[in-house]
């Protein structure tokens, strides 16, 4: 009988505010401990062989952001490639949107072509989308979607922590 790899719960590896206080308050000593927990998660995933590179969600060009620094990290410690995202337009603030509302503004933006700028190509690439927090999903889906759109092959979300605020998930 085959038995199904059973996944991996990487939660107890990062302390519950590690995301937050790297990101808010600029706590450096738990960076760390946030590209280990996404080394160890990134060593389980379903990659059957591919060669992949890694990305991130499209941002304004700020090489001090948390998921930039996270997907770069992880790139050197596993020796494979990172191309960058930038957002070139400006984006309003989606927190307060839902998630019906939140996919016709990705939508708006992936669909003009100045609006992004990928440092190389993704066609016929295996992409695997680098962010530090995720709430509904909806970022990583377009954007995975926008990849999809450009040609990649194949793409997966790797991600820190979930957010404690669900409201906009219903």
């Amino acid at each position: 009988a085959e038995t199904s790899k059973k996944p991996k719960s990487y939660l107890h590896k990062i302390p519950d505010s590690a995301e937050y206080q790297v990101k808010f308050h600029n706590n450096e000593k738990l960076f760390p401990i946030l590209v280990e927990g996404l080394c160890s998660a990134f060593d389980d995933l379903p990659l059957d062989g591919r060669e992949v590179i890694l990305s991130v969600i499209p941002a304004e060009p700020n090489p001090n952001k948390i998921s930039r620094k996270l997907s770069q990290e992880l790139a050197l410690k596993k020796g494979i490639r990172f191309v960058d995202a930038t957002l070139n337009c400006p984006k309003a603030s989606f927190k307060n949107l839902s998630i019906e509302q939140k996919i016709p503004e990705w939508e708006k933006l992936f669909n003009d072509e100045r609006c992004v700028t990928l440092a190389d190509s993704v066609t016929d690439k295996n992409i695997i989308i680098i962010d530090d927090l995720y709430q509904s999903g909806v970022t990583m889906w377009s954007y995975a979607k926008y990849l999809k759109d450009k040609g990649a092959s194949f793409v997966l979300g790797l991600v820190c922590v979930k957010s404690l605020r669900d409201s906009d998930n219903q």
